[in-house]
């Protein structure tokens, strides 16, 4: 089992890596981290949007990130609502998508 400080860091180094790949930065919107009995959902955007919330240009992209407190796996969700996700989750998690 993993804490949620744990579970940050992996997601924090999983959106460094892939903001990497992309030539973006990405942070994480700390106020909109959700736990459940099985995970946390994180939720995240580019840094510059975040930064300068006025911006014209929002940026659109994946859902939220769950990450599985059992094994730190993360797992990709998409444009449902997040409960959606999370009864899938807690399911059958082999449904979602596994990123790490």
């Amino acid at each position: 089992m993993i804490n949620l400080e744990e579970a940050r860091r992996i997601v924090q180094a999983f959106l460094s890596e892939s903001g990497e790949g992309e030539g973006v930065s990405y942070c994480l919107l700390e106020d909109k981290t959700q736990e459940f009995e099985s995970g946390w959902v994180f939720r995240f955007t580019r840094r510059e949007i975040n930064e300068n919330p006025e911006e014209e240009n929002k940026y659109v992209g994946g859902g939220p990130l769950i990450v599985d407190k059992n094994d730190g796996g993360v797992f990709r969700t998409g444009g449902k609502s997040i409960e959606f996700y999370i009864d899938m989750f807690r399911k059958n998690k082999d449904r979602l998508r596994r990123l790490r």
